[in-house]
């Protein structure tokens, strides 16, 4: 279980002999904490584990029980990566009040004669580290369900419902998102992303009817159709032109949009210059076909 810091200590504050929970409560701006460090972690009891299990990367507080002056005070200290913090034992500490660093807990046992009892997450209902929520990443299995649901998306983003067992395999076992990022950057997608905003503005936009209805125009018109009846068609298929140039423009954006990030940009715009030729050459047939009814007239 990993711990995030949550309020550092100033290490650097007064530190007098004999003050250890004074020192420590007042690094990490706590307030009182008890009348003596055995007395502090009585009450600490939300915060204090009773094992050396202690958090790396972070300033916690540790405890020791045992005589000081032969009263039995503890001691508390702060404790970071093996590094132990405390209030002075030496002397010339003492004199200016400077804390002592010490290399050890087995240290502080040592020249304090005491014995560590735990680590605590906080200090006199201060609470210096939390825990840091795990996010469990999922990760492809072998089995039906995950094949399936991957064999739709391997569809949906590439634009392939042949996913093959080799392709299979070599997702088996990795973080799903990896897959969708990868798969997400496919040049297909690209391509597919373009042809689904072009297929929701069709469907919107009910295009479908609209052919059916000028198919049905072009029927109903007969050898000879009036001025009024062409000017109809020829309207109504301007305004489908626009409607399919607008598409196509909304379309190209999102297609360089995608394409800007893909080395296939050329290609993409050769088949986009293709694919607006040849929906010109089919409305300019149409167009003409129409006027030549009428000796060539518009």
């Amino acid at each position: 279980m990993s711990y995030r810091q949550v309020k550092a200590p100033n290490i650097n504050v007064q530190a007098r002999l004999g003050m250890c929970l004074e020192y420590v409560q007042n690094a990490f701006g706590a307030g009182w904490s008890g009348s003596y460090a055995l007395d502090g972690w009585n009450r600490n009891s939300q915060f204090n584990h009773p094992n050396r299990n202690i958090p790396s990367g972070v300033f916690v507080p540790i405890w020791f029980d045992g005589y000081w002056t032969g009263i039995r005070y503890g001691h508390v200290a702060i404790y970071k990566d093996g590094v132990v913090y405390s209030s002075p034992w030496t002397q010339a500490n003492a004199a200016i009040s400077k804390h002592d660093v010490l290399g050890s807990i087995a240290d502080v046992e040592r020249i304090y004669r005491m014995t560590y009892i735990g680590w605590s997450e906080g200090i006199g209902g201060t609470r210096v580290v939390e825990k840091v929520k795990e996010v469990k990443v999922a990760t492809i299995e072998n089995q039906a369900n995950w094949r399936a649901r991957f064999n739709r998306l391997h569809r949906q983003l590439v634009g392939n419902w042949d996913m093959s067992d080799a392709v299979f395999r070599s997702i088996v076992g990795n973080e799903a998102w990896k897959i969708v990022e990868s798969w997400s950057d496919h040049e297909n997608a690209n391509q597919a992303l373009a042809d689904q905003v072009l297929g929701e503005k069709a469907r919107k936009e009910k295009w479908q009817a609209t052919v059916q209805q000028l198919t049905a125009q072009v029927n109903d018109l007969g050898k000879r159709p009036t001025q009024a009846q062409l000017d109809a068609l020829k309207a109504d298929m301007e305004n489908l032109q626009a409607t399919l140039d607008e598409a196509k423009e909304s379309a190209d954006e999102e297609r360089r949009k995608a394409d800007r990030a893909t080395a296939e940009l050329e290609r993409a715009e050769a088949e986009q210059a293709k694919a607006k030729r040849e929906a010109e050459n089919f409305w300019i047939a149409l167009l003409n076909t129409a006027r030549g009814w009428f000796g060539g007239k518009s």
